[in-house]
């Protein structure tokens, strides 16, 4: 994760809803309403490669060089845009989706599920009080994250789905966390926020020694940076 206060912009052909990092340098970006992903080169701010979905996408993801697209079906294709297979998605509405090594973690903004790469749902997360989810990510232990803005706090569900706690409550309105990303090499997470569109990176502390539990505080968050994003 490269922490700076160096902003780019970069003109569209479309307007974007959704990116994937694909490697250190290229990024995939969903335009729903166009039905198209944008393949882009950061090293010369260029897009590369323009694919045509079958349906509108709600939700992107990179694993092992293909992209995990949320159509009207999950449509898993290459980087060309060569669709490999599809399969019914678990939900209704779907808008986020993340592939975490053998399974993927959908969520429909009330519901949380949790998949196998074939789509065959392995648990889900329906709680009171978690929903209108706005962004969602894993870390290297398989926890995962969900924004939940309307709550104005950070949820973490253990892999197996059968705890969760909040990590990050401090979000007092109008500052809303609306999505976030983990970087799992240094245990960091990143959280955009509506107040004065807000960045903030934090320190992720895993504690591998203990389980989960709920007399256990295994996960701790400490804040790292901040940043402003200015608009263009």
């Amino acid at each position: 994760m490269v922490i700076s206060n160096d902003i780019r912009y970069m003109d569209m052909d479309y307007q974007p809803r959704y990116i994937t990092g694909v490697n250190n340098n290229t990024v995939a970006v969903g335009c729903t309403r166009y039905q198209v992903i944008q393949v882009i080169d950061l090293s010369t701010d260029t897009v590369v490669r323009t694919i045509s979905t079958s349906s509108e996408c709600f939700g992107i993801s990179c694993s092992e060089d293909k992209l995990y697209v949320d159509a009207s079906d999950i449509v898993i294709m290459d980087l060309d845009g060569h669709v490999l297979r599809s399969f019914p998605n678990p939900g209704i509405n779907l808008g986020y989706l993340t592939v975490d090594g053998d399974r993927f973690f959908f969520c429909d903004g009330f519901t949380l599920f949790c998949c196998d790469l074939n789509g065959n749902v392995k648990w889900e997360f329906d709680k009171e009080g978690y929903k209108d989810v706005y962004g969602m990510a894993t870390d290297s232990k398989g926890n995962v994250y969900l924004a939940n803005a309307d709550s104005d706090r950070i949820v973490v569900i253990s892999p197996d789905g059968r705890h969760h706690k909040d990590i990050l409550t401090s979000f007092d309105s109008p500052e809303s966390p609306i999505s976030l990303d983990f970087d799992k090499k240094e245990n960091r997470m990143v959280v955009r926020t509506t107040a004065n569109k807000s960045a903030f990176i934090f320190d992720v502390e895993l504690r591998a020694d203990l389980m989960w539990g709920k007399n256990h505080q295994i996960i701790k968050c400490h804040k790292y940076f901040n940043c402003l994003l200015i608009s263009h």
